[in-house]
C-alpha cells in the first residue's frame, strides 16, 4: 500500500506512517459518512499540517451533537468507527452488524434508541423484542464477492 489518498479521509496511522490494517478503511468510511451527514468535508478548517498534528497525532475528532441533527446512535457509530486507538476502532463487519438493525427506522425511532441506551456497549432499545435483536444483529450485509475481504475479522 502506498499511503496515497486524500488526507482528510485517510486513517491517522497511515498519515503517521505506522503499520495499519483493514481498520484504516473503517476510519475512511466514517469520514465519508460524516460528510454525507453534515454535507461538509471533514476538517475544512485545517491545513494539511494542522490536520496531521491535531487529527492524526493528537486524535482530535469532530464534535457531533443532536443539534447537528445527528441521532445519538449514529454519533456513537461514527465515534467507534474513527477511534484513534485501533483496539477500539470497529471493523467493517462490526459496522454492518450495528447498522443492520437501524435500517428502515424513522428519525424519531433513531433518536429514541440513542437517547435511552448505551448502544456502544451492546444494549438495545425496547422498540425490538429480544428475538428481533438476536435475528437482526446476527446477520450482516451481503457484500458483492469482491468486497467479502472487508468482512473478515
Amino acid at each position: 500500500m502506498s499511503g496515497v489518498g486524500t488526507r482528510r479521509y485517510m486513517a491517522p496511522e497511515i498519515v503517521n506512517s505506522n503499520c495499519y490494517s483493514e481498520k484504516a478503511d473503517c476510519y475512511s468510511w466514517a469520514m465519508v459518512l460524516l460528510e454525507m451527514v453534515l454535507l461538509d468535508k471533514p476538517y475544512p478548517q485545517y491545513s494539511s499540517e494542522q490536520h496531521a498534528e491535531f487529527v492524526c497525532k493528537q486524535g482530535e475528532r469532530p464534535v457531533l451533537s443532536h443539534h447537528h441533527g445527528v441521532p445519538l446512535v449514529l454519533q456513537r457509530l461514527l465515534e467507534d468507527a474513527w477511534a484513534q486507538d485501533l483496539r477500539e476502532r470497529l471493523t467493517m463487519k462490526e459496522v454492518c452488524r450495528r447498522v443492520k438493525p437501524l435500517l428502515g427506522r424513522t428519525d424519531e425511532e433513531l433518536s429514541q434508541i440513542g437517547s435511552t441506551h448505551q448502544l456502544s456497549t451492546g444494549s438495545h432499545h425496547s422498540l425490538w423484542s429480544e428475538d428481533q435483536i438476536k435475528q437482526e444483529t446476527s446477520v450482516y450485509f451481503e457484500f458483492p464477492k469482491h468486497f467479502q475481504h472487508l468482512l473478515q475479522d
